[in-house]
């Protein structure tokens, strides 16, 4: 799978996570990362969309095991745990937080295609993204039903940003001279504006020109 590079954004090494599209994990190296089985990618974009990027190891067992025993269900989160701390190597305590309750990535050194574009807003960066998390089947329903409102809610968002007009960018605007000749040196930007205030004989009005 080809590496994909993130916009200029603040995703400069770090661990990038893309979510719209084809899952993916690029290091920070460059190098994909992306583990080889689905139910172990699966668990890291639900931690990656989740408040604060973090979830209950019963709430990512009820989704992605939910036909199991719960002690089958854990053991089968045990052994996707496994798969994504190899994917990522020695360094994998930079990325996740993992304790007998809940399983985290950390935001300061993890960057998220997906929250990016709901961060950044209408800021005038180029909205480009697939479809979240394209070509995943994990073979749960209850996943399955999370996915489908995700991915409505990720196309709208894609939708409202592109529809979005790229704002234009205000720039300061000076007065360079004093009006005792008769004319404003108006500076916006690199370009300056001349104003002269021309009075007419008799009827006392003022006109710019």
């Amino acid at each position: 799978m080809t590496a994909r590079r993130g916009d200029d954004d603040g995703s400069g090494g770090k661990l990038k996570i893309h979510l719209l599209g084809p899952f993916q994990i690029i290091g920070s190296d460059g190098r994909d990362l992306t583990p080889r089985r689905q139910k172990a990618n699966a668990l890291l974009a639900l931690v990656a969309v989740a408040d604060r990027g973090q979830r209950a190891r019963s709430w990512l067992c009820s989704r992605l095991w939910s036909d199991r025993s719960q002690e089958q269900a854990l053991g089968s989160m045990r052994q996707s745990l496994t798969d994504l701390r190899r994917a990522l190597g020695a360094d994998w305590r930079r990325y996740l937080h993992i304790d007998a309750f809940t399983v985290a990535i950390d935001p300061s050194t993890v960057w998220v295609d997906a929250l990016a574009l709901r961060e950044r807003g209408a800021s005038g960066h180029e909205v480009e993204c697939g479809e979240f998390l394209e070509g995943m089947d994990v073979g749960d329903d209850e996943f399955e039903d999370w996915l489908l409102l995700e991915r409505r809610y990720w196309q709208d968002l894609c939708e409202a940003r592109r529809q979005t007009p790229h704002p234009l960018p205000r720039l300061p605007a000076t007065i360079e001279a004093a009006p005792s000749g008769g004319a404003f040196t108006l500076s916006m930007g690199r370009h300056r504006i001349e104003i002269r205030i021309l009075e007419e004989a008799g009827d006392g009005e003022i006109a710019a020109a």
